[in-house]
């Protein structure tokens, strides 16, 4: 029974995950729903069979994650860094949630790393409070059109792993990893807040090196073209005047 609640609520949070790893790069969802509603349970499930049967807590994080970026880059037909990029960032961002209703409520003492282990409905709890928060992000996101904008051709496989590309999958990867040591760490009672720290200036500085790239992306796609434009337009009218002179 607490299996089945386990999947049912780690779904719901899954489905805010991915949303919000769509949402962050301006991908459309909406058509998409269903199928990231079966992506979100299949990790869900993925997620806590691992946990629970083979009680094989540090392969939870991987294979779930590793379920995401293969479905999603067949769902959106992207190449696999570009979902890569995409469902990592989404994920950091729900980790970082969930740590933090995670440490905010043992501090508070509303509930202790057993409960949360032990009781399917209090893990629920924290399953749908992140969700919530998730989607109050989301909200924001699309409401304000904010997101990055990556060219899908800069991120095949010949450029994947190359200048900012490289240094932000590193980084994401990095945190990543911190991420599995914070899940290890809380099934055995030693939840820690430096951890979860360190996984938010990764975070943070991966989310920085985006933007700049992204700006980059931007500038060269939309603004560029326009400034040769302008200067062939100013170039044409100079030579026009000239010849009126001779």
């Amino acid at each position: 029974m607490n299996f089945a609640l386990n999947v049912f609520f780690g779904g719901i949070e899954f489905i805010a995950l991915i949303v919000l790893s769509l949402s962050i790069f301006r991908f459309q969802f909406y058509y998409y729903l269903p199928k990231i509603a079966g992506i979100a349970f299949l990790m869900s499930f993925i997620s806590f069979y691992f946990r629970y049967i083979p009680e094989l807590t540090s392969l939870a994080i991987i294979s779930a994650l590793t379920t995401q970026v293969i479905l999603i880059m067949i769902t959106y037909r992207i190449p696999f860094f570009y979902s890569l990029l995409v469902n990592f960032c989404g994920f950091m961002a729900s980790s970082l949630v969930e740590l933090s209703i995670l440490i905010s409520g043992i501090k508070l003492g509303l509930f202790n790393e057993a409960q949360v282990q032990q009781s399917a409905l209090t893990l629920g709890v924290v399953q749908v409070s992140v969700a919530i928060i998730l989607s109050i992000i989301i909200y924001i996101l699309q409401s304000r059109k904010i997101g990055f904008l990556f060219k899908t051709k800069n991120l095949n496989s010949r450029t994947a792993l190359k200048g900012y590309n490289f240094v932000i999958a590193t980084i994401l990867v990095i945190g990543l990893g911190f991420a599995q040591i914070e899940l290890v760490s809380f099934y055995n009672n030693s939840l820690s807040f430096y951890i979860s720290i360190i996984m938010a200036f990764l975070f943070s500085i991966g989310i920085f090196l985006a933007y700049r790239h992204n700006k980059e992306i931007i500038r060269e796609t939309y603004e560029r073209p326009v400034k040769n434009e302008l200067d062939r337009s100013y170039r044409n009218e100079d030579r026009k005047s000239n010849s009126r002179k001779l």
